[in-house]
Protein backbone atom coordinates (compact mmCIF):
# COMPACT_ATOMS: atom_id res chain seq x y z
CA UNK A 1 0.00 0.00 0.00
CA UNK A 2 1.14 3.49 -0.79
CA UNK A 3 0.14 6.55 0.54
CA UNK A 4 0.86 9.81 -0.36
CA UNK A 5 -1.38 13.34 0.61
CA UNK A 6 -1.52 15.73 -1.10
CA UNK A 7 -1.83 19.45 0.49
CA UNK A 8 -2.94 22.42 -1.86
CA UNK A 9 -1.54 24.79 1.07
CA UNK A 10 1.85 24.11 -0.24
CA UNK A 11 2.83 27.98 0.78
CA UNK A 12 1.35 27.46 4.36
CA UNK A 13 2.81 26.04 7.61
CA UNK A 14 1.11 24.42 10.54
CA UNK A 15 2.33 25.70 13.93
CA UNK A 16 4.96 23.47 15.20
CA UNK A 17 6.23 23.02 18.87
CA UNK A 18 8.72 21.28 19.73
CA UNK A 19 10.24 20.62 23.70
CA UNK A 20 13.71 18.93 24.27
CA UNK A 21 14.60 17.03 27.41
CA UNK A 22 18.09 16.71 28.11
CA UNK A 23 19.28 14.05 30.84
CA UNK A 24 21.75 15.84 33.23
CA UNK A 25 22.35 12.50 35.42
CA UNK A 26 25.84 12.43 36.40
CA UNK A 27 26.65 9.87 33.80
CA UNK A 28 26.32 13.07 31.38
CA UNK A 29 29.33 14.87 32.34
CA UNK A 30 31.74 11.45 31.31
CA UNK A 31 33.97 12.82 28.78
CA UNK A 32 35.18 11.70 25.18
CA UNK A 33 38.91 10.54 24.93
CA UNK A 34 39.36 13.52 22.17
CA UNK A 35 36.56 15.92 23.29
CA UNK A 36 34.30 17.41 25.64
CA UNK A 37 31.49 15.72 28.30
CA UNK A 38 28.10 14.32 26.91
CA UNK A 39 26.21 17.18 28.61
CA UNK A 40 28.76 20.05 26.96
CA UNK A 41 28.07 18.42 23.31
CA UNK A 42 24.58 18.60 23.81
CA UNK A 43 24.19 22.42 25.41
CA UNK A 44 26.44 23.09 22.20
CA UNK A 45 24.35 21.47 19.83
CA UNK A 46 20.98 22.57 21.46
CA UNK A 47 22.26 26.22 21.61
CA UNK A 48 23.41 25.42 17.43
CA UNK A 49 19.37 25.24 16.52
CA UNK A 50 18.11 28.00 17.80
CA UNK A 51 18.66 29.81 14.08
CA UNK A 52 17.30 26.99 12.42
CA UNK A 53 13.26 27.42 13.26
CA UNK A 54 13.74 31.48 11.90
CA UNK A 55 12.70 30.02 9.06
CA UNK A 56 8.96 29.38 9.88
CA UNK A 57 7.46 31.93 11.86
CA UNK A 58 5.02 30.19 13.78
CA UNK A 59 7.70 27.41 15.21
CA UNK A 60 8.34 27.09 19.48
CA UNK A 61 10.99 25.96 20.87
CA UNK A 62 11.33 25.03 24.86
CA UNK A 63 13.86 23.08 27.19
CA UNK A 64 14.14 20.58 29.78
CA UNK A 65 15.88 19.09 31.97
CA UNK A 66 15.37 15.79 34.29
CA UNK A 67 18.15 13.70 36.28
CA UNK A 68 16.11 12.20 39.82
CA UNK A 69 13.97 15.70 39.38
CA UNK A 70 12.79 17.61 36.42
CA UNK A 71 12.55 21.66 35.50
CA UNK A 72 11.43 23.47 32.98
CA UNK A 73 14.09 25.56 31.84
CA UNK A 74 12.47 27.41 29.10
CA UNK A 75 8.66 27.43 28.34
CA UNK A 76 7.63 27.47 24.62
CA UNK A 77 8.59 30.62 22.78
CA UNK A 78 8.51 31.53 19.43
CA UNK A 79 11.69 31.55 17.22
CA UNK A 80 10.38 34.67 16.02
CA UNK A 81 11.16 36.71 19.60
CA UNK A 82 14.68 36.67 19.04
CA UNK A 83 15.10 33.64 21.32
CA UNK A 84 17.45 32.91 23.17
CA UNK A 85 19.27 29.23 24.04
CA UNK A 86 22.51 29.99 25.47
CA UNK A 87 20.55 31.47 28.91
CA UNK A 88 18.71 28.54 29.78
CA UNK A 89 21.10 25.62 27.69
CA UNK A 90 23.48 26.90 30.85
CA UNK A 91 21.44 25.89 33.50
CA UNK A 92 22.00 22.14 32.55
CA UNK A 93 25.15 22.15 34.23
CA UNK A 94 26.07 21.35 37.30
CA UNK A 95 22.83 18.84 38.01
CA UNK A 96 23.11 15.42 38.75
CA UNK A 97 21.33 11.87 39.89
CA UNK A 98 19.77 9.08 38.70
CA UNK A 99 17.60 9.06 35.28
CA UNK A 100 13.94 9.64 35.92
CA UNK A 101 12.92 9.83 32.38
CA UNK A 102 9.09 9.71 33.26
CA UNK A 103 9.53 12.88 35.17
CA UNK A 104 10.77 14.41 31.13
CA UNK A 105 7.53 12.77 29.74
CA UNK A 106 4.94 14.61 31.97
CA UNK A 107 6.54 17.69 32.00
CA UNK A 108 6.88 17.03 27.91
CA UNK A 109 2.91 16.89 28.31
CA UNK A 110 1.97 18.97 30.88
CA UNK A 111 3.48 22.16 28.95
CA UNK A 112 1.82 20.97 25.57
CA UNK A 113 -1.31 20.84 27.08
CA UNK A 114 -1.12 24.87 27.43
CA UNK A 115 -0.81 25.71 23.94
CA UNK A 116 -2.79 23.19 21.76
CA UNK A 117 -0.75 23.14 18.49
CA UNK A 118 -1.36 20.95 15.39
CA UNK A 119 2.79 19.36 15.15
CA UNK A 120 3.80 18.18 18.53
CA UNK A 121 7.51 16.74 19.09
CA UNK A 122 9.36 15.66 22.21
CA UNK A 123 13.07 15.17 21.59
CA UNK A 124 14.55 13.18 24.17
CA UNK A 125 18.35 13.21 24.75
CA UNK A 126 19.63 10.92 26.88
CA UNK A 127 22.59 8.05 27.83
CA UNK A 128 21.18 5.11 30.23
CA UNK A 129 18.48 3.43 31.79
CA UNK A 130 15.86 4.59 33.18
CA UNK A 131 14.16 3.62 36.44
CA UNK A 132 10.52 3.81 35.14
CA UNK A 133 10.21 2.67 31.75
CA UNK A 134 6.55 0.80 32.27
CA UNK A 135 5.48 4.08 33.02
CA UNK A 136 7.52 5.66 30.80
CA UNK A 137 5.68 3.08 27.68
CA UNK A 138 1.98 3.96 29.66
CA UNK A 139 2.73 7.60 28.60
CA UNK A 140 4.30 6.75 25.83
CA UNK A 141 0.51 5.43 24.65
CA UNK A 142 -1.18 8.63 26.11
CA UNK A 143 1.01 10.70 23.45
CA UNK A 144 0.32 8.72 20.78
CA UNK A 145 -3.49 9.14 21.25
CA UNK A 146 -2.80 12.94 21.84
CA UNK A 147 -0.80 13.44 18.28
CA UNK A 148 2.45 13.95 20.18
CA UNK A 149 5.61 12.32 18.65
CA UNK A 150 8.53 11.31 20.65
CA UNK A 151 12.05 11.34 19.10
CA UNK A 152 14.77 9.59 20.89
CA UNK A 153 18.26 10.46 20.79
CA UNK A 154 20.34 7.86 22.15
CA UNK A 155 24.30 8.81 23.27
CA UNK A 156 26.82 5.82 23.80
CA UNK A 157 26.12 2.62 24.37
CA UNK A 158 25.19 2.03 28.24
CA UNK A 159 21.40 3.33 27.24
CA UNK A 160 18.42 0.77 26.41
CA UNK A 161 17.89 1.02 22.94
CA UNK A 162 14.89 -1.57 22.69
CA UNK A 163 13.03 0.86 25.75
CA UNK A 164 14.14 3.93 23.22
CA UNK A 165 12.69 2.33 20.11
CA UNK A 166 9.38 1.43 21.96
CA UNK A 167 8.91 4.87 22.83
CA UNK A 168 9.25 5.90 19.55
CA UNK A 169 7.39 3.67 17.58
CA UNK A 170 4.56 3.74 19.93
CA UNK A 171 4.42 7.42 19.59
CA UNK A 172 5.55 7.38 15.82
CA UNK A 173 8.53 9.08 16.32
CA UNK A 174 12.22 8.43 15.55
CA UNK A 175 15.50 6.80 17.51
CA UNK A 176 18.97 8.12 16.84
CA UNK A 177 21.71 6.27 17.93
CA UNK A 178 25.10 8.25 18.52
CA UNK A 179 28.40 6.87 19.47
CA UNK A 180 31.06 8.44 21.37
CA UNK A 181 34.47 10.14 19.89
CA UNK A 182 34.82 13.92 17.58
CA UNK A 183 31.56 13.00 15.21
CA UNK A 184 29.40 13.08 18.38
CA UNK A 185 28.43 16.84 18.48
CA UNK A 186 28.25 17.01 14.54
CA UNK A 187 25.76 13.83 14.99
CA UNK A 188 23.86 15.47 17.81
CA UNK A 189 23.69 18.75 15.87
CA UNK A 190 22.32 16.97 13.14
CA UNK A 191 19.68 14.78 14.43
CA UNK A 192 18.35 18.14 16.33
CA UNK A 193 17.97 19.92 12.91
CA UNK A 194 16.71 16.92 11.27
CA UNK A 195 14.06 16.26 13.83
CA UNK A 196 13.09 20.32 13.66
CA UNK A 197 12.93 20.23 9.75
CA UNK A 198 10.59 17.17 9.70
CA UNK A 199 8.61 18.60 12.04
CA UNK A 200 8.12 21.96 9.96
CA UNK A 201 7.59 20.25 6.95
CA UNK A 202 4.40 18.28 8.51
CA UNK A 203 1.26 18.85 6.69
CA UNK A 204 -1.24 15.96 7.45
CA UNK A 205 -1.42 15.44 11.09
CA UNK A 206 -3.04 12.28 12.93
CA UNK A 207 -2.88 10.10 10.05
CA UNK A 208 -4.75 6.44 10.86
CA UNK A 209 -5.51 3.68 9.08
CA UNK A 210 -8.58 1.23 8.92
CA UNK A 211 -8.59 -2.14 7.08
CA UNK A 212 -12.15 -3.51 6.35
CA UNK A 213 -11.84 -7.20 5.60
CA UNK A 214 -14.06 -9.63 3.99
CA UNK A 215 -14.93 -13.33 5.88
CA UNK A 216 -12.73 -14.98 5.79
CA UNK A 217 -9.58 -13.12 5.31
CA UNK A 218 -7.19 -11.86 8.40
CA UNK A 219 -4.42 -9.95 9.07
CA UNK A 220 -1.51 -11.43 10.48
CA UNK A 221 0.78 -8.01 10.41
CA UNK A 222 1.15 -4.34 8.78
CA UNK A 223 4.88 -2.67 8.28
CA UNK A 224 5.68 0.52 7.42
CA UNK A 225 8.47 0.63 5.04
CA UNK A 226 9.49 4.53 4.15
CA UNK A 227 9.74 6.67 5.15
CA UNK A 228 11.25 4.72 8.32
CA UNK A 229 10.98 0.63 8.74
CA UNK A 230 8.07 -0.22 11.46
CA UNK A 231 6.19 -3.22 12.72
CA UNK A 232 2.69 -1.81 13.40
CA UNK A 233 1.82 -4.73 15.20
CA UNK A 234 -1.83 -5.98 15.06
CA UNK A 235 -4.29 -2.65 15.93
CA UNK A 236 -7.73 -3.00 18.06
CA UNK A 237 -10.55 -2.79 16.23
CA UNK A 238 -8.28 -2.25 12.74
CA UNK A 239 -7.30 1.12 13.35
CA UNK A 240 -3.58 1.98 13.03
CA UNK A 241 -2.05 5.58 14.11
CA UNK A 242 0.54 6.52 11.89
CA UNK A 243 1.64 9.90 13.32
CA UNK A 244 2.06 12.80 10.83
CA UNK A 245 3.24 12.81 7.62
CA UNK A 246 5.25 15.62 5.75
CA UNK A 247 4.79 16.97 2.50
CA UNK A 248 7.25 15.23 0.71
CA UNK A 249 6.78 11.68 2.53
CA UNK A 250 5.34 8.78 0.73
CA UNK A 251 4.45 6.16 3.39
CA UNK A 252 4.94 2.87 2.29
CA UNK A 253 2.82 -0.29 4.10
CA UNK A 254 2.87 -3.47 3.68
CA UNK A 255 0.75 -5.74 4.65
CA UNK A 256 0.12 -9.94 5.61
CA UNK A 257 -3.35 -11.08 4.97
CA UNK A 258 -4.09 -14.76 5.24
CA UNK A 259 -7.00 -15.71 2.56
CA UNK A 260 -8.48 -18.14 1.92
CA UNK A 261 -8.25 -20.62 -1.20
CA UNK A 262 -10.11 -19.92 -4.48
CA UNK A 263 -10.54 -20.31 -7.91
CA UNK A 264 -8.30 -18.69 -9.93
CA UNK A 265 -9.70 -15.40 -10.75
CA UNK A 266 -10.10 -12.10 -9.24
CA UNK A 267 -11.25 -11.38 -5.12
CA UNK A 268 -11.81 -8.13 -3.42
CA UNK A 269 -10.47 -8.90 -0.37
CA UNK A 270 -11.55 -5.41 1.05
CA UNK A 271 -10.25 -1.64 1.43
CA UNK A 272 -8.45 0.16 3.58
CA UNK A 273 -9.36 3.58 4.46
CA UNK A 274 -7.23 6.44 5.25
CA UNK A 275 -8.16 9.30 8.16
CA UNK A 276 -6.43 12.60 8.09
CA UNK A 277 -6.29 16.81 9.29
CA UNK A 278 -4.89 19.26 7.15
CA UNK A 279 -5.17 21.86 9.80
CA UNK A 280 -3.19 24.51 7.36
CA UNK A 281 -6.39 24.24 5.27
CA UNK A 282 -8.65 24.17 8.03
CA UNK A 283 -10.98 21.67 6.12
CA UNK A 284 -11.58 19.30 9.23
CA UNK A 285 -11.36 15.53 8.70
CA UNK A 286 -10.68 13.89 5.67
CA UNK A 287 -10.74 10.39 3.96
CA UNK A 288 -9.25 8.23 1.06
CA UNK A 289 -10.04 4.45 0.39
CA UNK A 290 -7.99 2.06 -1.59
CA UNK A 291 -9.18 -1.14 -3.08
CA UNK A 292 -7.68 -4.86 -1.64
CA UNK A 293 -7.77 -6.39 -4.86
CA UNK A 294 -5.92 -10.06 -5.30
CA UNK A 295 -5.55 -11.77 -8.39
CA UNK A 296 -5.73 -16.10 -8.10
CA UNK A 297 -4.10 -17.99 -10.76
CA UNK A 298 -3.07 -21.35 -11.72
CA UNK A 299 -0.10 -20.05 -13.93
CA UNK A 300 2.94 -20.18 -12.16
CA UNK A 301 4.79 -17.75 -14.81
CA UNK A 302 2.44 -15.21 -13.89
CA UNK A 303 2.72 -15.87 -9.90
CA UNK A 304 6.58 -15.26 -10.47
CA UNK A 305 5.59 -11.91 -12.12
CA UNK A 306 5.04 -9.88 -9.04
CA UNK A 307 5.34 -6.13 -8.49
CA UNK A 308 8.91 -5.19 -8.44
CA UNK A 309 8.19 -2.06 -5.86
CA UNK A 310 6.26 -4.46 -3.58
CA UNK A 311 9.34 -6.67 -3.34
CA UNK A 312 11.43 -4.28 -2.76
CA UNK A 313 9.29 -3.02 0.57
CA UNK A 314 8.94 -6.60 1.44
CA UNK A 315 12.82 -6.87 0.97
CA UNK A 316 13.76 -3.76 3.42
CA UNK A 317 11.03 -5.23 6.06
CA UNK A 318 12.88 -8.49 6.02
CA UNK A 319 16.05 -6.64 6.72
CA UNK A 320 14.96 -5.21 10.12
CA UNK A 321 14.16 -8.69 11.19
CA UNK A 322 17.44 -10.18 10.32
CA UNK A 323 19.03 -7.41 11.82
CA UNK A 324 17.37 -8.03 15.06
CA UNK A 325 17.80 -11.80 14.60
CA UNK A 326 21.76 -11.13 14.46
CA UNK A 327 21.73 -9.28 17.39
CA UNK A 328 20.09 -12.10 19.79
CA UNK A 329 22.32 -14.46 17.94
CA UNK A 330 25.21 -12.68 18.74
CA UNK A 331 24.20 -12.04 22.43
CA UNK A 332 23.69 -15.84 22.94
CA UNK A 333 27.01 -16.20 21.83
CA UNK A 334 26.05 -18.06 18.41
CA UNK A 335 28.30 -16.35 16.16
CA UNK A 336 27.54 -19.45 13.12
CA UNK A 337 24.31 -17.98 13.05
CA UNK A 338 24.65 -14.40 13.68
CA UNK A 339 27.26 -14.73 10.31
CA UNK A 340 24.00 -16.03 8.50
CA UNK A 341 21.72 -13.29 9.28
CA UNK A 342 24.04 -10.33 8.64
CA UNK A 343 24.97 -12.07 5.54
CA UNK A 344 21.58 -12.29 4.80
CA UNK A 345 20.87 -9.08 5.53
CA UNK A 346 23.60 -7.51 3.64
CA UNK A 347 22.92 -9.33 0.36
CA UNK A 348 19.36 -7.88 1.20
CA UNK A 349 20.49 -4.49 1.32
CA UNK A 350 22.71 -4.30 -1.55
CA UNK A 351 19.70 -5.48 -3.80
CA UNK A 352 17.45 -2.64 -2.80
CA UNK A 353 20.01 -0.37 -3.60
CA UNK A 354 21.26 0.64 0.53
CA UNK A 355 24.92 0.39 0.24
CA UNK A 356 25.02 3.03 3.46
CA UNK A 357 23.17 -0.10 5.50
CA UNK A 358 24.92 -2.84 3.25
CA UNK A 359 28.38 -0.90 5.18
CA UNK A 360 26.97 -1.11 8.21
CA UNK A 361 26.74 -4.97 8.34
CA UNK A 362 29.38 -5.72 6.53
CA UNK A 363 31.59 -3.82 9.56
CA UNK A 364 29.73 -5.71 12.07
CA UNK A 365 30.03 -9.28 10.10
CA UNK A 366 34.02 -8.33 10.05
CA UNK A 367 33.90 -7.51 14.10
CA UNK A 368 32.06 -10.63 14.84
CA UNK A 369 34.70 -12.80 12.78
CA UNK A 370 37.81 -10.78 14.57
CA UNK A 371 36.44 -10.90 18.21
CA UNK A 372 33.23 -13.28 18.18
CA UNK A 373 31.22 -10.85 19.59
CA UNK A 374 29.45 -7.46 19.07
CA UNK A 375 30.72 -4.26 21.37
CA UNK A 376 27.33 -2.96 22.03
CA UNK A 377 27.76 0.46 20.03
CA UNK A 378 27.98 -1.75 16.95
CA UNK A 379 24.54 -3.77 18.20
CA UNK A 380 22.85 -0.28 18.81
CA UNK A 381 24.45 0.99 15.12
CA UNK A 382 22.43 -2.19 13.74
CA UNK A 383 19.59 -2.10 15.37
CA UNK A 384 18.71 1.29 14.34
CA UNK A 385 20.47 1.66 11.02
CA UNK A 386 18.39 -1.21 9.86
CA UNK A 387 15.37 0.75 11.01
CA UNK A 388 16.28 4.32 9.28
CA UNK A 389 19.62 3.75 7.73
CA UNK A 390 18.80 5.54 4.07
CA UNK A 391 15.35 4.03 3.32
CA UNK A 392 15.42 3.57 -0.30
CA UNK A 393 11.98 4.15 -1.89
CA UNK A 394 12.04 3.07 -5.60
CA UNK A 395 10.70 4.75 -8.84
CA UNK A 396 6.86 4.66 -9.18
CA UNK A 397 5.81 3.02 -12.20
CA UNK A 398 3.87 4.83 -14.05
Amino acid sequence: MRLRLNSEADDVRNHVAVLVAVDTSGSMLRRAVDGPSRLERAIEAITSIESLGKAVDSTEIGLIQFDSDVSLLMPLTRVDTKIDLKAPAAQLRNRSGGTRLELALRAIHNEFARKQVPIRKGIVLTDGETTDAEQCLALADQFARDGIALICIGIGSDYNEDFLAQLADRTNGFLYHLAEGTSGLEGLRQALWDSLLRAESEQATDVRLRLDLMAGVQVCGLQRVSPMVQDLGLANAGMWRLGNVGEADEVNLVAELEVPPRMPGQFRAGNVTVYYDMPAEKTGEQTCVQLIDLNYTSDAEQARDLNKSVVHFVKQARMMSLADHAIAAAKEGEVDQAQQHLAMAKRLSKQVGNRELAALLGGASEELGRNRGLARNTMKAIKIGAKTKTIVVPPTRH
